[in-house]
């Protein structure tokens, strides 16, 4: 299966040795190595994103076009990922966050998909290897909490999201702006309102 995704081994909130995965390949891996991965594998189909994703926190990148994705992060990661985020709005990458957990690990579908949009997944490995999937809009933040926490992360140098702009574009480019997401060309784009 073709598709982005990033994986590592995490301590901090969850316990250490632990592991976790991400589909996409930037936030999901500063995030996660804020919460004190140890080890991070980003899958992406783009090689631009998977160069930004070490330098955001991965230990390892996969090349979401290889044919057996699955196997190439369970070659870094034997057994599966204790945790996965699924960031990209596909059906087939929140079938892979399952596929890449451990038994007892939780996939997290960040992305939104297409309304209609169906994901497989086995009943086995909901029964037998208690797997979790759960959904989260915009982060499950708690706004008022959050964004002041997020701001004193940035001021610390700990949260790298001035390293996460690609471009940025006036409000006249803001479609220039979505083209160069739309071809890989830029992990995130920025709108200069005054420009």
């Amino acid at each position: 299966m073709s598709a982005p995704c990033s994986t590592g081994r995490a301590s901090g909130r969850a316990a250490p040795s632990r592991s976790s995965a991400a589909a996409g390949s930037d936030r999901p891996s500063s995030r996660a190595r804020l919460a004190g991965a140890s080890e991070i594998v980003a899958v992406d189909l783009s090689a631009d994103r998977l160069q930004a994703a070490l330098s955001y926190g991965a230990t390892a990148t996969v090349d979401g076009g290889v044919p057996d994705v699955l196997a190439a992060v369970h070659a870094v990661v034997p057994g599966g990922v204790e945790f996965s985020f699924e960031a990209v709005g596909s059906g087939r990458t929140a079938e892979l966050a399952v596929a890449l957990l451990r038994p007892g690990g939780t996939a997290t579908v960040v992305g939104i998909a297409p309304s209609g949009t169906t994901v497989a997944v086995p009943a086995d490995a909901l029964f037998f290897e208690e797997k979790r999937v759960i959904g989260s809009y915009m982060g499950s933040s708690r706004m008022h909490a959050d964004v002041p926490e997020y701001a004193r992360l940035y001021r610390r140098g700990a949260l790298l999201l001035d390293e996460m702009v690609g471009e940025v574009v006036p409000l006249a480019g803001i479609n220039d702006g979505f083209d160069l997401m739309g071809h890989g060309k830029a992990t995130r784009v920025v709108v200069d309102m005054d420009a």
